[in-house]
């Protein structure tokens, strides 16, 4: 299970949970503790809760030989002599899960004006075990400031709703809350009213941790149930776009409320905040694509887009199963095929050895006979020689015997015998030029268009796994493919280029290898329609010639075709290098509301201008140029040392970037 609990705190040791802690949840309140926190507690630090472990998150050698269902303890044990001896023998004790009773309970979440935490939820309990009435009240903390104090009052009404006594200037101490914690749990007020049915919270004062204080308002806004993308739009597919266009994070529909308003991740910010704490989006970002009426238009094409992908990758892995499976049947036939010649070529070589003596005999005998052992005999001796050379490998011997014998017994098929043993033979040398062109004229005659197909893929795996362009050259100036073979050739261009993302792989100091040249000969040997085989030559094409120096000048010309081709991992890498980034990013970016931008422009003298309005660091007096390094816009002085640390930049797609402000710490989405 995902640790998301790290950087949280434990209720008990209010400590941090690491990465490698050992983490288990309550089952009632999902309140995370350590393992050992748990267990030194005897179950969850929740004042009044009964829950088990609901979840164990960590790894599985820090767990103990314990059920981690039952790791608490089943009853209420006394806490001191005192007691002890007032507890009779044959009193059993009170079972925990049967102490606690829930009087009252509300959910309903609720801000003070004024306040810098959230009443998340109060209840009223009873314990059965001394008769008390408890308050259990749950804060969490709006403010980056921790919170070390807090003092609130306790309203109290009984079960007619008449008002009682409330409980006044209730003190929170030692608290270390940050942003988003939750706290108060674990802490019981009493409640002595013991007519009190329904209680309700006011916050008085909330103390800093550098002792700043505030006062509470008595506005109180309760935050409604939040409205669900799904409810908003009513359709799916819209709410998901949102969600891609803002964060993963988006359930909601944002909202506001006096002080504060909720983001679409569901946490609350100050109004003074533009960005959301917890997914750090913008505001005004959220508020306008949820008004946006192309957001439904942009869906659709999403879904289109998605649908059509999903159909190509469909085909193009039935294809390859389909080619693969046709491997193997013809793998498994030819392995069929040559089993049965070797049991009938060694039970012919043994009725050869039997029949010499004979024959020889006979020979004699038809020597004497005159023309008869002219015309029979002879061609029959040299028949069987023949076949002796086409068992022993020499091929071109036997096929000139076979030929010899101008169609005695079966010799013309023979010859076809004799170049198709060659061919496997030349295929198994790896000599796939020759095995081609033998197999080729062989046409239809046994296996030879298996073995034919076999020929081209092995041929092109060759090449691919090669150092040298000659054969590449060799494969494109002699094959020529059937569609099936050319999917086949296009899609193991495909898996190689996919297996070797990174761009040095196919160049080296910008001056291409055979890497390039080798694809590109493959690539010219199959038909430009399919897939992106037209782009993919030009790109190397380009590339090999040398119309692709300077870079700069190659990128800003072909925008069109790098967006094409960047769903592959070389082209990114390609795009990104720190000596080419520039080029890749020239031209006018902003976000969608237009209140920032960035556009990168060529001077005549090749030298990449920069003008932006994005929120930036004071800059350096001793600053010289800017730069892109590693997809850091840094400040350099004149030496090229990095000063300062300006922008991350990434890519979300070829035209759409974001933007990781170092000042402010927040990130922006910008369009070209």
């Amino acid at each position: 299970m995902e640790n998301k609990y790290v950087g949280k705190t434990c209720p008990f040791c209010k400590t941090v949970f690491k990465e490698d802690d050992a983490i288990v949840v309550c089952s009632v309140c999902d309140m995370p503790h350590h393992l050992a926190c748990w267990q030194e507690n005897n179950g969850c630090t929740t004042f009044g809760c009964t829950g088990v472990i609901k979840d164990f998150i960590g790894s599985p050698e820090k767990t103990p030989d314990i059920d981690p269902i039952t790791r608490h303890s089943d009853t209420i044990q006394p806490n001191n002599d005192e007691e002890i001896k007032g507890l009779a023998p044959s009193v059993e004790p009170v079972k925990k899960q049967d102490r606690f009773e829930t009087l009252f309970k509300s959910d309903k979440r609720s801000i003070q004006k004024d306040s810098p935490v959230i009443v998340e939820n109060i209840t009223l309990l009873i314990d059965h075990s001394t008769e008390k009435l408890m308050a259990r009240c749950s804060f969490k903390c709006l403010t980056d400031k921790p919170v070390i104090a807090m003092m609130l009052d306790v309203l109290c009404t009984d079960i007619w709703g008449n008002v009682l006594k409330s409980v006044e200037g209730v003190q929170l101490l030692d608290l270390k809350t940050k942003k988003d914690a939750s706290f108060g749990q674990n802490t019981p007020i009493e409640i002595p009213e013991k007519a009190t049915r329904s209680i309700d919270v006011r916050i008085k004062k909330v103390l800093f941790d550098d002792r700043t204080s505030v006062e509470c308002g008595d506005f109180i806004c309760v935050l409604d149930e939040p409205q669900t993308l799904l409810d908003y739009f009513g359709n799916p597919n819209v709410a998901e776009q949102y969600s891609r266009e803002t964060t993963k994070k988006a359930k909601y529909v944002v909202r506001d409320y006096s002080e504060y308003w909720q983001c679409t991740c569901g946490a609350i910010n100050r109004q003074a905040e533009s960005s959301c704490s917890a997914c750090k989006s913008e505001k005004s970002k959220l508020i306008s694509i949820l008004s946006d009426p192309a957001i439904a238009e942009r869906a659709a094409t999403y879904t289109q887009l998605m649908q059509q992908k999903a159909e190509q990758e469909k085909k193009e892995t039935e294809e390859r199963i389909r080619l693969a499976e046709e491997q193997v049947k013809r793998e498994q036939e030819a392995k069929e095929v040559e089993i049965k010649k070797a049991e009938k070529k060694a039970k012919n070589k043994k009725k050869r050895k039997k029949a010499f003596i004979v024959i020889t005999i006979i020979l004699i005998v038809l020597l004497g006979l005159g023309s008869v052992g002219y015309f029979y005999g002879i061609p029959l001796y040299k028949y069987n020689k023949a076949l002796d050379m086409l068992d022993s490998g020499r091929y071109d011997a036997a096929y000139d015997e076979f030929k010899a014998l101008r169609g005695f017994k079966d010799s013309n098929d023979m010859l076809n015998e004799c170049q198709y043993q060659k061919g496997l033979k030349q295929l198994q040398n790896g000599n796939y030029k020759d095995a081609y062109s033998l197999l080729l004229e062989l046409g239809s005659y046994k296996l030879s268009q298996n073995k034919l197909d076999s020929c081209i893929l092995e041929w092109t795996d060759a090449i691919l796994n090669a150092n040298s362009e000659s054969d590449s050259i060799s494969f494109k100036n002699t094959v020529s493919l059937s569609s099936s073979q050319a999917t086949a050739v296009y899609n193991k261009i495909i898996s190689y280029i996919e297996d070797h993302n990174e761009f040095d792989f196919w160049d080296d100091y910008w001056h291409f290898t055979s890497n390039s040249a080798r694809i590109l000969n493959l690539l010219e040997s199959i038909p430009s329609t399919y897939g992106d085989s037209n782009k993919l030559i030009k790109f190397f094409k380009d590339a090999k010639t040398g119309d692709i120096h300077p870079v700069q000048d190659w990128i800003i010309s072909n925008k069109s075709l790098m967006e094409s081709l960047w769903n592959y991992g070389f082209m990114k890498d390609f795009a990104q290098d720190d000596s080419m980034i520039a080029a890749t990013l020239t031209g006018y970016w902003e976000t969608l509301d237009g209140n920032y931008n960035i556009s990168f422009t060529v001077k005549e003298d090749g030298v990449i201008n920069c003008s932006y309005n994005l929120p930036r660091p004071t800059q350096p007096s001793n600053t010289a140029y800017y730069s892109i390094k590693s997809m850091i816009w840094v400040w350099t002085d004149k030496d090229d040392n990095v000063l300062t640390n300006v922008y991350r930049i990434s890519f979300d797609s070829f035209n759409i970037i974001k933007v990781y402000c170092y000042s402010n710490s927040k990130t922006y989405t910008l369009y070209r």
